[in-house]
C-alpha cells in the first residue's frame, strides 16, 4: 500500500496516470505544433508560388496576343512612308472584338492614333456624356420630337 496526498492508502497495484508535466508530453506537443506550422507554411508558400507562376503565364499569353495583333496591323493596315497609319474599317472592327478592354494604337512617339472598343461601350459613353451635361440635351430633344409628333397627329 502506498500513501496518497490526502493520507489515504491505496493498493500498489493501481496504475498511476502519467502526469501532463512529463517530458514526453511536452516534446509531443512541440512536435505537433511544429508539424502544423510546417504544413501551414507549405500551403502558404504553394499559394504564393502558384499565384506568381499564374501571373507570369498570363503576362506571357497577353504579350503573345499583343504581338500577334501588332503583326496583323502591320500586314493589313496602310502604313505610309512617313509612318502615318490608316486602318481599314474591317480591321478596326476586328480589333474592337479582340480584347474585352479598349485597344489603343500608338505611333512611334507613343501618341494615340486610334482606339478600338465595342460599339455598345461607345454607345454608353455617348449616353453618359449626354446625361452628365449641364443642359438636358436629350430631354429637350425628346420633348421637341414628342411636340412635333403630337402636332402632326
Amino acid at each position: 500500500m502506498t500513501p496518497t496526498a490526502s493520507g489515504e492508502e491505496r493498493p500498489s497495484s493501481v496504475i498511476r496516470r502519467p502526469s501532463s508535466r512529463t517530458v514526453f508530453w511536452r516534446v509531443a506537443g512541440v512536435l505537433v505544433v511544429a508539424q502544423v506550422a510546417t504544413a501551414l507554411l507549405a500551403v502558404v508558400l504553394s499559394g504564393v508560388f502558384a499565384q506568381e507562376r499564374s501571373q507570369e503565364l498570363l503576362e506571357g499569353t497577353l504579350r503573345l496576343r499583343l504581338d500577334a495583333v501588332a503583326e496583323e496591323v502591320e500586314d493589313r493596315a496602310d502604313i505610309g512612308p512617313l509612318g502615318e497609319i490608316e486602318i481599314p474599317n474591317r480591321l478596326g472592327a476586328d480589333l474592337a472584338t479582340r480584347f474585352p478592354d479598349p485597344l489603343a494604337l500608338l505611333d512611334e512617339t507613343g501618341a494615340v492614333v486610334d482606339t478600338f472598343y465595342h460599339w455598345f461601350e461607345a454607345f454608353f459613353e455617348i449616353l453618359t456624356c449626354i446625361f452628365d451635361a449641364e443642359e438636358d440635351v436629350l430631354f429637350a430633344y425628346l420633348e421637341k420630337v414628342s411636340a412635333s409628333a403630337s402636332s402632326a397627329a
